[in-house]
């Protein structure tokens, strides 16, 4: 399982980026400011299309970055053999 450096585009945000650098996010994928602070609270939500602008930009941006809720890591379960044998997750 890939392991993240952000938890979420909030977090990224405020603790990755600088002012200036905010700044110039909004500029070169065309969005504005105010925009990409929503989308960083959480008052608005990202698109396929917004993923993939901001994508070009910095490739740090990921979809699971933008939207944890549909993108979020996978929950890993033990599942059951045909012999009934229990399987853990990473053995």
């Amino acid at each position: 399982m890939p392991k993240y450096k952000y938890k979420d585009f909030n977090d990224y945000w405020y603790n990755a980026l600088t002012r200036h650098e905010r700044g110039l996010l909004a500029r070169l994928s065309g969005m504005t400011y105010g925009h990409l602070m929503r989308l960083a609270r959480g008052g608005r939500m990202a698109g396929p299309k917004t993923v993939a602008r901001l994508q070009k930009v910095d490739r740090r941006i990921t979809a699971r970055l933008l939207r944890p809720d549909l993108y979020g890591k996978r929950v890993f379960l033990p599942r059951k053999t045909s012999k009934g044998d229990v399987i853990r997750p990473g053995t």
